[in-house]
Order: C-alpha cells, then structure tokens, then sequence
C-alpha cells in the first residue's frame, strides 16, 4: 500500500511538471507570434505584409491549436492510467481481503479440528478406562464362580451318630440372579447355605 501511495504521488508530480512546460511552451510561442504579427504590422503598411502578418497570425493559431490537442492527448493518457493504477489497486485490495478471510476460514477450521481431536482423545481415554473396569469386574464374577464352585466340590461329612440333619448341597454353575443362590438380596435358598 505505500509503494502505491509514493508511485501515485510521482506520477501525479510528473504529470504536473509535464503539463506546466507544454503549458508555458504554449504560452511563449503565443507570445513571440504575437509580438512578430504586432511588430511586422507596425512597420509594414502595405496589403502584402498584412497578408502576411495574417497568414503568420493564422499560422501561430495552428500551432497554439496543435499545442493544446498535444496537452489534451497527454492529459487523457495521464487520465486513462491513473484509472487503469486505481483498478489495479482496487483488485490487490480484493485479493488481499479474500486471502485474509481465506487465512481466517483455515485458522477456524484447525482450532476445530484440534477441539474435536481432543474430544476424541478423552473419549477414548474413558472408554478405556471403562473397558478396564468391567474387565476388572468380569475377573472379579470369575473368581467368585470359581469360589462357589469350589465350595460345591467339598465332600459331605458321614455322621455316625445320625442324629443331626444331612445337608445336601446343591452345585450350580452360573448363579441366576433371582434364582436359588443368586445375588438378589432375600432370595430363599432351601439349602440353607449361603453360597
């Protein structure tokens, strides 16, 4: 933006010091025409020499006339590239806010993703440690199958005397929650152990 700003204000000074010297060019031969037409007017009063006094005022009016066409074509260029740098600058501005939004849009989008990385992260973190519970919670059932399962294997006693009642015990393989030796508090189990 300031090389623009500095290339601008160059231009703008050429094109005033251009246009001033073709203006004070015009001017001068204006003048010299001028004073040349007055003075061969003064000195010669014959019909010829106001003929050619004219044709020499005529002359210096052509030229004054091409003098100014010339200006006019140079200030049109001049106009004409001052429009094409503002286009020019205008575009480089759009360009720019669109790579700036574009560099936002992907600022956004990363934070985004890292969030949802993250989010994933912990919810695999806790999925595994929930997985590492109910393992820890499956060892634990086993062990205590296993425990009843050993208690189920013991021999019966023989009682001589026959006095006392005989227990029977029952093996079950896997406790049913609600049934006989389950694990569901107040369940009636007719051997009376409590497995």
């Amino acid at each position: 933006m300031g090389w623009f700003s500095r290339a601008w204000k160059s231009v703008t000074r050429t094109v005033s010091n251009v246009v001033g010297n073709v203006v004070r060019g015009v001017k001068d031969a204006v003048k010299t025409v001028t004073k040349t037409v007055n003075k061969v007017v003064e000195e010669i009063s014959g019909a010829r020499k106001r003929r050619e006094a004219a044709e020499d005022l005529k002359r210096a009016a052509a030229e004054q006339e091409e003098a100014q066409a010339a200006y006019d074509k140079q200030a049109a260029e001049i106009k004409r590239q001052t429009e094409e740098q503002k286009a020019s600058l205008a575009k480089a501005t759009a360009e720019q806010t669109a790579a700036t939004q574009e560099a936002q849009r992907i600022e956004a989008e990363t934070a985004e993703k890292t969030r949802i990385a993250e989010l994933e992260s912990k919810r695999l973190s806790a999925s595994s440690r929930v997985q590492a519970q109910i393992d820890a919670a499956t060892a634990a059932r086993q062990a205590q199958i296993a425990e009843q399962q050993a208690i189920a294997d013991v021999p019966e006693e023989d009682d001589d005397t026959g006095a006392g009642p005989t227990v029977t015990r029952t093996p079950i393989a896997t406790p049913v929650p609600g049934g006989y030796g389950g694990t569901e508090p107040g369940a009636i189990n007719p051997t009376g152990l409590n497995i």
